[in-house]
């Protein structure tokens, strides 16, 4: 009897939060970035099943999906946080896992729907282990999952949010985990899903997998241990007639100089600045919209207080109407601080006076970002982003290579933001791969605004 009326309260407990969740409450768990709401409501009853946005934490969460969405890994980011002293969920140590959690169930902090104003319950059940007696995670299927908007709990914009979970998806597709992921990612054990992402993610050479055999199209590997690139088909299979090697740090040296002479070329600086316009009069578009959203909240919670204190000073209202006044100026204490955060659009966009030669030192400084620690991992990225593929073909004469470059131009628009000269490189950022098309950044022949790149070894 005691076993059925159990499983009765289990099923009323759940029927109930269910409707709770359904009318915009919560039902049970706070995530990192929020607190319970606390106190009365304007009958005197207390408030109950809301949470409202930690702005401390908020800011937290901003910082990880803005460096993740960047291009920065999650174990980069976790020991960052925990350099700095910043506590994780519940005062613990940040660590990758936390971050990107799994994809089936939609755990981990980058995956978290609720931060872009989505509240998602019923995701998982628990059952009690017969032989332990222990509670284990059963996931239930997607179309039992409960989801209802909640945009007063968004946390961050919409486009960081995308850009977030593409760079998820993306791993994924590189892992070809599938539901494999699904698993908390422990990124200490070597070969499991988070070691193979990091190799996939961060390569230890700027041109690794992209360099071709342009006879086979097979990819160079590294031959011996003086770094000399050559065609796996044709040492590993003899399947291919290329016999031709070349140095790793000389091939990188002329990509680049090929690179810098195509990108400096006088019709893609017009188009880089004409992006550039293009890309702030969109931004300020945006913080005007939300801005004036935000300002309208806190003319209508002004005017709300201004009432509440009026029928204070009458002798009207009792300890709830206090409690309510209470809430409704740390509610405008915050919509202050997100207003100032928003930041003002400016009207017509500033331009440089030298907005061409910010970018030609942009292009030229690519090299040196390669080099320097701090900016390595963001400018091969970068770099990775310009090119398709790079093509090694023989020579007619002995020892003769050609190279041809194959790419994206319009991802240089990206690059941008991954080079030294951070106050300016910010506001360098494009969108899309629209402007430029697919072109060939090194073909031989003529009229691509760039010299073959030929050399001998």
């Amino acid at each position: 009897m005691s076993a059925l009326f159990l499983k009765d309260l289990a099923q009323k407990t759940h029927r109930g939060l269910e409707g709770r969740v359904r009318t915009g409450r919560s039902g049970g768990g706070l995530s990192y970035g929020y607190r319970v709401r606390r106190g009365l409501r304007a009958d005197g009853t207390p408030i109950t099943g809301e949470m409202e946005i930690a702005a401390e934490e908020a800011s937290i969460v901003r910082r990880i999906f803005a460096a993740y969405a960047g291009g920065q890994s999650p174990r980069s980011i976790a020991k960052q946080l925990n350099a700095e002293g910043v506590p994780g969920p519940r005062g613990g140590k940040w660590t990758a896992s936390l971050l990107l959690g799994g994809a089936g169930r939609e755990t981990g902090l980058l995956r978290n729907r609720l931060y872009v104003g989505e509240r998602v319950w019923n995701r998982q059940r628990f059952i009690k282990d017969p032989n332990t007696g222990k509670r284990v995670a059963r996931p239930n299927p997607r179309e039992a999952w409960v989801i209802s908007a909640a945009p007063e709990l968004a946390i961050i914009d919409a486009e960081v949010w995308e850009a977030a979970q593409g760079r998820l998806a993306d791993a994924r597709r590189i892992l070809g985990a599938g539901n494999a992921s699904d698993a908390t990612t422990d990124q200490s054990s070597p070969g499991n899903i988070g070691t193979r992402l990091a190799s996939a993610r961060r390569p230890t050479w700027p041109l690794s997998g992209l360099v071709r055999c342009g006879v086979c199209h097979g990819l160079l590997s590294v031959m011996g241990s003086k770094g000399r690139l050559g065609c796996a088909n044709h040492v590993e299979r003899g399947t291919c007639s290329n016999p031709r090697t070349l140095l790793r740090d000389v091939l990188l040296r002329r990509v680049l100089v090929g690179l810098k002479e195509r990108l400096l070329a006088p019709e893609l600086v017009e188009e880089f600045v004409h992006t550039y316009v293009t890309e702030v009069n969109a931004a300020n578009r945006d913080i005007g919209a939300r801005r004036a959203g935000l300002e309208q909240q806190r003319a209508k919670l002004a005017r709300q207080i201004r009432n509440l204190l009026e029928l204070l000073k009458d002798g009207h209202g009792g300890v709830a109407m206090a409690t309510e006044l209470r809430d409704l100026e740390r509610r405008q204490e915050t919509l202050g601080t997100e207003i100032v955060a928003a930041g003002v659009p400016e009207l017509v966009p500033t331009l440089h006076p030298n907005l061409p030669g910010l970018y030609r030192r942009h292009v030229e400084r690519l090299e040196a970002a390669l080099a320097d620690p701090t900016t390595a991992m963001a400018a091969t990225e970068a770099l990775r982003g310009l090119i398709d593929a790079i093509l090694v073909f023989p020579g007619e004469r002995r020892g003769e290579l050609t190279v041809t470059l194959r790419g994206d131009l319009a991802a240089f628009l990206h690059a941008a933001n991954s080079t030294p000269n951070a106050e300016t490189a910010a506001a360098l950022v494009g969108h899309g791969r629209s402007g430029f098309g697919r072109v060939v950044l090194g073909s031989l022949d003529a009229g691509t605004g760039f010299e073959p790149v030929t050399f001998r070894l």
